[in-house]
């Protein structure tokens, strides 16, 4: 699966253009549409997209999608909504990778390797987690590795040389710049 992110970034480089990632917050506007939301993201040229997992105070992100989250929420959107989800929308043909992005307590809670194990069944590519930081990621990597998903470091216009140079040698896929 992680093999899925490479093939698509090699896909846009090869054909000399970026990599097209747009993101989506599950359950929004209703989990009924989620899958639709996906196909057609696929379809109108997307090469990765970013599932939101929805969460009851996601202060990094902006107001759009904390409202997102809020009506996603309302709808009884979970985690393991969110897999069962992407398990849809691949049962229905969806080819492109699909990262889960959201906090790291979700995914706690949900538990480590029932959510790698999960994923890994439903087609999930990889993880995006803004709050998780790769030194403190280690089981979770390892986990990744094993389940052949892909965990997404992040890196902003103030991280130093130094350690975008260490997250390069960990990152199986790309690195998120924030």
């Amino acid at each position: 699966m992680a093999q899925r992110i490479s093939n698509a970034f090699a896909k846009a480089a090869q054909e000399e253009r970026p990599t097209f990632v747009a993101y989506t917050t599950a359950g929004f506007p209703s989990p009924s549409q989620t899958a639709d939301i996906l196909l057609e993201l696929e379809k109108g040229g997307v090469d990765v997209v970013e599932l939101g997992i929805p969460f009851s105070d996601p202060q990094a992100d902006g107001p759009a999608i904390q409202e997102a989250h809020r009506v996603a929420l309302s709808h009884g959107t979970d985690i393991g909504m969110c897999v069962a989800l992407v398990s849809e929308a691949r049962a229905r043909g969806l080819q492109i990778p699909v990262l889960l992005m959201g906090y790291y307590n979700s995914f706690l809670h949900y538990g480590e390797r029932r959510l790698a194990k999960n994923c890994a069944h439903a087609g999930v590519d990889g993880y995006i987690i803004g709050d998780l930081p790769p030194e403190e990621a280690v089981s979770f990597r390892a986990l990744c590795a094993e389940f052949g998903q892909s965990y997404i470091p992040l890196i902003t216009p103030s991280t130093s040389k130094a350690r975008i140079k260490r997250l390069a040698n960990i990152a199986d896929s790309f690195i998120y710049v924030v």
